[in-house]
């Protein structure tokens, strides 16, 4: 029983470590957005890009993140 417990249990930190990690990602997203470093374009598929504007220090594309 303790080895499914330690396995289940390891597989619910991990997911909580991944959902922090993209919630960090997107915060920092929001952050170069609002200062203006960044902007946002969609693409036709509806992917969202991210690129810089020359403001805040923000250089080439940054990565993409779809809706």
């Amino acid at each position: 029983m303790t080895e499914l417990t330690d396995r289940d249990v390891a597989k619910a930190v991990l997911a909580h470590q991944r959902q922090l990690a993209i919630n960090e990602t997107l915060a920092h997203i929001a952050y170069l957005r609002w200062s203006g470093a960044v902007e946002r374009r969609t693409r036709p598929d509806g992917v969202y890009e991210w690129y810089a504007t020359g403001a805040g220090g923000a250089e080439g594309r940054v990565p993409v993140i779809a809706p």
